[in-house]
């Protein structure tokens, strides 16, 4: 629901359905002109299939893994572009970030106290969350 609150128009969890199936049965089997994939090993050659012909595939992260097992003829057959995006330091970020003054509103699923790190680790390493994680310097 949380991606819903942020614009999503589809909800697919990876993790309980195929989500290459959902994604075909959702685009009336036309599939999609963008793919945005950040988990990385364990999607990426899914996501590769759920691009449509002339197609692009984005790239920004790798949560569960760097490498990724792909069949090249789905890439060329398909006519596809793969981009890869770099997200930038925190100092180009910021630097960013003033060209939309009060634009942009993170994401944030939870926040920590200092003294409280070691369970924001735990809850990192769960991967159940959706969107940042907060650990509060006071």
């Amino acid at each position: 629901e949380k991606a819903r609150s942020v614009g999503a128009d589809f909800i697919i969890n990876y993790k309980n359905i195929d989500f290459f199936e959902a994604v075909k049965q959702i685009t009336e089997g036309n599939m999609c002109d963008i793919v945005v994939d950040h988990i990385g090993q364990e999607t990426f050659a899914r996501s590769i299939e759920c691009a449509k012909r002339g197609g692009s595939v984005i790239t920004f992260g790798a949560t569960t893994g760097g490498e990724a097992t792909v069949e090249l003829r789905k890439i060329f057959g398909k006519n596809l572009k793969i981009h890869g995006v770099y997200m930038g330091t925190k100092g180009e970020v910021a630097h960013y970030l003033k060209f939309f003054p009060n634009k942009l509103k993170p994401v944030i699923d939870s926040v920590f106290d200092l003294e409280n790190v070691k369970e924001a680790y735990k809850k990192l390493l769960s991967r159940q969350f959706f969107g940042k994680i907060v650990v509060r310097i006071d």
